[in-house]
């Protein structure tokens, strides 16, 4: 294949903004809200939107690098085009699409990873999936170096940030289950590598081909079990259930593939390479519990073997009661439910009056089935366990068609994909976890399309796949529209990322900085900090709703002082809440918690200002129509 300069730059571009792509879980913007996410975000999304532009020319220029014929990408699409329905019909088409900056997901950040699951199976071919799934494992078992210097307090491999806020490991994550989901993909990925690394020793010494892998087989099999070891360990360090038990089945899934696909005498080996893998996590459980820690190290824990034993923690209480609240969300939406991100509307409306009136308000179902039926209804649940199926019949069915060498890493990497839907089920999502998903799906897809004869005929052409639905001159119109329509989505999504991206990181920091300054005990300049408060809530309206959250609370915990030493400045807030309190109702009106910080706002005030209790009063009533079961609803006044 001989590709012009235009080409070969145009593929450059792809390859380098992929590489690049495999730093996100290292970005942090200390200057923003939520630094650990929003950088992360705004990170990907710009890679994502250069390498899906380059791609576009590219395929419009060269047949090879279009999109092959894929189940996989296509219900891929298909739950994007669901979630994008269920958007427009839901109860916060401006949440449902952007999220918060708190999540940074939404209907946006799908469309995102799906553009690059696209890129990534029409790009990658099979032979440089070991270079760059090998660069994933090095970069993760960077993190997973930083894990272990937080856990035994190694100044060299810690910073403040990383523990400030929780009292496991966090590294640049920000919560330990996405540590442990991170890592247990990581794990597999190596383990793969591996093992791939003895079938190529194997293979040289039966003098079979000629390879340049062959010479390192011994060092990648030694590596990638020295970092399968590191990255298995960090997930029994994060102590969360959900990677835990989304590394075993991972390990389990990769046997019962191996003896599905196979029946060769490497099945014994596998077996017990699955056994020792299963000791191996079991010797590293107990020295994460018993080897002695020293210095700023101990105030960390590993509960482990607590928290699997012990299901009646509050975690499991709480996670029960939001399941079941987004199950009567769903029984009450069941086609396109509430629309994405708007699970915290599900959950005021159908906690019980028990766990869930007390525990942690939980704006996601922190499992991903739960989540598809209460926020997309039963379209959204059934495009997503189509994509599992699918899932699994490419990888059987590829699994039996490709040489040993080549099944390796391809059922290693099905067994990184069951792990990761086992830890969904009972994990929030994550910008990390969603990179990692992609690719690998990505892997799994781009494989099993290359074991066609590799003609044009092999690339998506829809008007093959269904000759019944297109008319030759629809088909024709379909061969000639088809290339421009996928340059003119490439353009329109780094142009919406160009003119949101700035708008986004300036609005974050702003908002930063306001809370900062609010915070203070001493010394706050209220007009500084309204002045932040407006900038961060101009900057980019779909956002909004979290910056205002903040000013609520500022207002709210500062009234009094506010009125006593600043009158004016207290009367110009008010008038900004009042304001802002109408775009609330506006853009999120199911959004309980906001509603009720606005009516203890104004109770507030009302001490001092009576006129303000009527209006108080209104917003008690309507959160304690959206949210009647909440405690801080139910102690409003």
């Amino acid at each position: 294949m001989t590709l012009g300069r235009t080409d070969r730059v145009l593929l450059a571009v792809v390859w380098a903004g992929t590489a690049l792509l495999l730093l996100t879980p290292l970005v942090i913007t200390k200057e923003t809200i939520f630094p650990l996410v929003v950088g992360k975000a705004l990170y990907s999304r710009t890679l994502i939107e250069i390498v899906f532009l380059a791609w576009a020319v590219l395929a419009y220029r060269r047949a090879e690098y279009r999109p092959p014929r894929s189940w996989i990408l296509i219900l891929l699409g298909a739950g994007l085009v669901v979630a994008a329905v269920s958007a427009c019909f839901g109860i916060s088409v401006q949440r449902s699409f952007w999220s918060t900056y708190e999540r940074m997901q939404g209907v946006v950040d799908q469309a995102h990873w799906f553009a690059m699951a696209l890129v990534l199976v029409s790009v990658i071919r099979p032979a440089h999936w070991r270079i760059l799934l090998g660069a994933q494992v090095i970069i993760g078992s960077g993190i997973a170096l930083v894990a272990v210097g937080q856990y035994y307090g190694l100044e060299a491999l810690l910073w403040d940030e990383t523990v400030k806020s929780h009292l496991r490991i966090t590294t640049t994550l920000g919560n330990p289950i996405y540590v442990g989901g991170y890592a247990l993909v990581n794990c597999l990925l190596a383990a793969g590598l591996s093992v791939h690394g003895l079938f190529i020793v194997g293979k040289e010494r039966a003098g079979v081909g000629e390879t340049k892998w062959r010479r390192w087989g011994w060092a990648i099999a030694a590596g990638g079990t020295g970092l399968a070891l590191l990255n298995g360990w960090v997930v029994t360090l994060a102590g969360a259930r959900g990677p835990f038990l989304g590394l075993l089945a991972g390990i389990v899934a990769v046997g019962l593939l191996y003896v599905v696909v196979t029946r060769s005498k490497r099945v014994r080996m596998v077996g017990l390479g699955v056994a020792g893998l299963f000791a191996v996590v079991a010797v590293l459980m107990v020295a994460s519990v018993t080897i002695e820690r020293s210095g700023p190290a101990k105030r960390l824990d590993n509960p482990l073997f607590d928290r699997l034993a012990s299901f009646s923690r509050s975690t499991v209480d709480t996670r029960i009661a939001a399941w079941e609240a987004g199950w009567e969300g769903f029984a009450n939406a069941p086609v396109l439910g509430w629309g994405p991100e708007n699970f915290i509307v599900v959950f005021g409306r159908y906690v019980d009056d028990g766990v869930g009136a007390r525990m942690l308000v939980h704006d996601h179902a922190h499992s991903k089935p739960i989540e598809e039926m209460a926020t997309k209804g039963a379209l959204g649940l059934v495009t997503y366990l189509a994509l599992w199926v699918s899932i699994l019949v490419v990888l059987l069915r590829t699994g039996r068609r490709l040489q040993p060498t080549d099944r390796v890493l391809f059922l290693f990497a099905g067994g990184a994909l069951a792990g990761q839907f086992v830890h969904r089920l009972s994990s929030p999502e994550s910008v990390d976890a969603s990179l990692l998903f992609t690719l690998v799906l990505a892997f799994v897809a781009s494989v099993a399309a290359a074991l066609g004869d590799g003609s044009k005929s092999d690339r998506w052409t829809p008007w093959r796949a269904w000759p019944s639905i297109l008319s030759e001159q629809g088909a024709r119109v379909a061969r000639s529209c088809g290339r421009p329509v996928l340059l003119l989505a490439a353009v329109a999504l780094a142009g919406t990322g160009a003119y949101t991206h700035a708008s986004i990181y300036s609005s974050a920091r702003a908002t930063s900085v306001a809370v900062a300054a609010g915070a203070r005990e001493l010394g706050i300049d209220p007009r500084w900090v309204r002045q932040n408060y407006v900038q961060a809530i101009n900057g980019f309206g779909p956002l909004a709703n979290k910056p205002r959250m903040f000013m609520f609370e500022f207002v709210t915990y500062h009234w009094q002082s506010l009125r006593v030493y600043a009158p004016g400045e207290a009367d110009v807030f008010m008038r900004m809440v009042e304001a802002e309190a109408r775009e609330v109702m506006r853009t999120e009106p199911g959004n309980w918690e906001l509603i009720a910080l606005l009516a203890r706002l104004h109770y507030r005030a009302g001490t001092t200002d009576p006129e303000y209790r009527e209006t108080a009063q209104r917003y008690a009533d309507a959160a304690r129509r959206l949210a009647p079961n909440r405690r801080e609803v139910q102690l409003l006044p």
